[in-house]
C-alpha cells in the first residue's frame, strides 16, 4: 500500500510541475516537447515502483467484506434518521393535540422491498390524564399492527 501511495505522490508532484511549466512556456512547439518529456519522466518514476516491488493487492478486499460493512453502516445511519423523523412527527402530532411527551421512541422495520413499517412506539408522558388520548392518537398515526405503549412518569 505504501508503494501505491508513493506512486500517487510522484504522479501528483509531476502533475503540478507539468501544469506550472505549461503556463511559462514560450511556444506551442516547446509545449509539446515538454509534454513528451514529462510523460516519459512520469512513466520512468511510477513504473519501476510497480516492477521492483511485491505488489500486495490483498488490502484491496476482493471479497467485498469492507463494502458489505459500509452498506451495513449506511443502512444503520438511514434507519437512525428515519427513526428520528418518525419520533419528531409523533411529537408534533401530540403537541398539536395539547399533549407534551417526555420521551418518544419507535422501532422500525425496513423491508428488502424498500417499505418501512413501525413495529413499536413507546411514549413517555408526565400526566396520567393524557394516556387515553395519546394512545388513540399514536395508534392512529402509526397504523394497525404496531404495538403502542404509553408510559406515565417512568412506570
Amino acid at each position: 500500500m505504501e508503494m501505491l501511495k508513493a506512486a500517487a505522490l510522484s504522479a501528483c508532484f509531476l502533475g503540478i510541475i507539468f501544469s506550472v511549466s505549461e503556463g511559462i512556456n514560450p511556444s506551442e512547439k516547446l509545449s509539446k516537447q515538454l509534454r513528451v518529456i514529462f510523460s516519459l519522466i512520469l512513466i520512468m518514476v511510477t513504473v519501476p515502483k510497480f516492477i521492483n516491488s511485491d505488489l500486495d493487492l490483498s488490502e484491496l478486499d476482493p471479497t467485498g467484506e469492507k463494502l458489505k460493512d459500509y452498506t451495513e453502516i449506511t443502512q444503520m445511519l438511514i434507519d437512525d434518521r428515519i427513526n428520528e423523523n418518525i419520533c419528531d412527527s409523533l411529537r408534533s402530532i401530540l403537541n398539536e393535540n395539547g399533549i407534551e411527551p417526555v420521551k418518544i421512541s419507535v422501532v422500525i422495520n425496513n423491508s428488502s422491498d424498500g417499505s418501512i413499517s413501525i413495529t413499536e412506539a413507546q411514549i413517555e408522558l408526565v400526566s396520567e390524564k393524557d394516556r387515553a388520548a395519546a394512545q388513540r392518537i399514536v395508534s392512529q398515526a402509526v397504523g394497525e399492527g404496531a404495538d403502542v405503549k404509553i408510559i406515565v412518569g417512568g412506570e
